[in-house]
């Protein structure tokens, strides 16, 4: 089984409402979207341990974390998209092995830190890097399964980023996280 992880609904809801408009899923729930495909949201950060527990994880044979990522580089653009080549918790380096299909080529490819409070704590953010809350951790539990990661910029790790993100830039962020998903449940074999 495939499992695309999303730690909100919010990140899952433009796939939800477009392709399963009577769903509602909360923390902890998952739908199957198609044959050998399940959409699991789990929570920010490590929370996704407790949600885990619904699934039958010996059946993952890869794992596909599509979601929202800050960044404190103002030149990428919000709403743009990321496959993610690298994870690092808090500047600890972690590799992994990318899920075998084909992005389209104007998926810039980015490094991924995570924080447990990326607002929070800016000073101890890379640059050149984008940053969530959960990543680190799904790639520590599925060590050997084929990992992907793609991020939607969302904002510029700080509070004020944040809300002007939801206030100007939720339209342009909720269409690329749709064509995210389309592209990758596409795809899934």
């Amino acid at each position: 089984m495939i499992l695309i992880i999303v730690a909100t609904y919010f990140e899952a809801k433009p796939f939800l409402e477009k392709y399963f408009p009577n769903t509602k899923l909360s923390i902890g729930n998952y739908i199957k979207i198609k044959q050998n495909v399940e959409l699991l949201i789990t929570g920010i950060g490590k929370n996704f341990e407790r949600s885990l527990s619904q699934i039958d994880i010996s059946k993952v044979t890869a794992v596909i974390n599509i979601g929202l990522a800050g960044s404190l580089d103002t030149v990428l653009k919000r709403g743009e998209i990321f496959k993610i080549e690298q994870v690092f918790e808090n500047k600890k380096s972690l590799s992994y092995k990318l899920y075998e299909y084909s992005f389209p080529a104007k998926f810039n490819c980015a490094e991924l830190e995570t924080h447990k409070f990326p607002h929070l704590f800016r000073t101890k953010i890379t640059k050149n890097r984008l940053v969530d809350m959960e990543g680190f951790f799904i790639v520590k539990k599925f060590t050997g399964v084929p990992i992907t990661i793609v991020k939607v910029l969302s904002d510029y790790c700080s509070l004020l980023s944040l809300m002007i993100s939801l206030l100007f830039y939720r339209e342009k962020i909720k269409n690329s996280l749709l064509e995210t998903f389309e592209m990758v449940v596409e795809n899934c074999k």
